[in-house]
């Protein structure tokens, strides 16, 4: 019978489940560190339950009570549908492709300066978009709010944020994402898929690496017959709460060109996982190489991280 881990003290729950074990914010400061130590349920897992609230908070709190931004228009060749204000503060160039907002109230993008958008479509029918300081979102991307987007971040052409993005800051992006969280320096600028999960400091994937979120039997289940993820750690089956789990990727930790990840899979920090990976759902690291055995199908290897500094 699998235990709560909601239920689970913060004292008595395994490592692997405790925001330290991945994210070192004393080394890497990060700024919505608060995120990960509020809330009832404490475990890294219920930081995925959090991230839609802080970025409420974060947006009454901070920008709509920040009297620095000022109301700028529209440009002309700006398609606009629905309502939307858009506030800057410093010298920013806007020029984006299309403005979504919802028909009722305003939607709000909060531009700072020496950022940039040309071409990309901002879409705040669904909450409001903040873009950090001297960030650059190139043609052809698509943003949904909510989603507070850090400084100094290049959004490639193609990129697709789904809500609910809370990004760091000098991080690199050509993926898909929802509800995910990413801490500074994060490299995701190649096609990927990041689904409700949580990537540390400088983490990284390679081209056409992604993270199943879902398992194929709930996807294909009618909707009050989807079950949660229930995850093994040290003989005891702990029920998540959850029916989507990504990865929560630690920091200095890498995923390989190809990979695979299962719903519910944790990397531990400086974890390597070769191309074409396979992994189950579980725990892995911290400190390894994680790679196929060719001699034996569907069986990897985890071998000790040697240090080449």
């Amino acid at each position: 019978m699998a235990v709560f881990l909601s239920s689970v003290p913060l004292s008595d729950l395994p490592p692997c489940f405790t925001c330290g074990y991945y994210f070192d914010f004393n080394g890497h400061p990060y700024r919505h560190a608060a995120l990960f130590s509020v809330g009832k349920d404490r475990s890294v897992i219920g930081v995925l339950d959090r991230i839609g609230d802080y970025i409420a908070v974060f947006f009454q709190e901070y920008l709509e009570t920040d009297g620095t931004y000022s109301v700028v228009p529209v440009p002309e060749k700006t398609t606009v549908i629905g309502n939307v204000v858009v506030r800057s503060r410093g010298k920013i160039s806007f020029n984006p492709q299309m403005l979504l907002g919802p028909s009722q109230g305003n939607g709000a993008v909060y531009v700072d300066g020496n950022a940039a958008v040309h071409g990309a479509v901002l879409d705040v029918s669904g909450g409001d978009i903040s873009i950090g300081k001297g960030t650059n979102i190139g043609p052809g991307a698509v943003i949904e709010g909510p989603a507070v987007i850090g400084g100094e971040n290049e959004i490639r052409p193609s990129s697709y944020f789904r809500g609910n993005i809370l990004t760091g800051d000098c991080c690199v992006f050509r993926c898909e994402a929802k509800n995910a969280v990413f801490l500074d320096q994060c490299q995701f600028p190649h096609p990927a898929y990041v689904g409700d999960s949580i990537m540390g400091f400088r983490a990284h994937f390679g081209n056409q690496a992604t993270t199943a979120n879902i398992s194929v039997f709930n996807a294909m289940a009618e909707e009050d017959k989807r079950t949660s993820i229930v995850l093994r750690i040290g003989g005891v089956s702990y029920d998540t709460g959850r029916m989507k789990i990504g990865m929560i990727m630690g920091d200095h930790s890498q995923a390989g060109c190809g990979s695979v990840s299962d719903p519910g899979v944790f990397l531990g920090p400086r974890t390597v996982v070769y191309p074409l990976t396979r992994l189950k759902a579980g725990c892995y690291g911290p400190d390894v190489i994680i790679k196929n055995d060719p001699e034996k199908a569907g069986v990897i290897s985890v071998e000790p991280l040697e240090d080449r500094s």
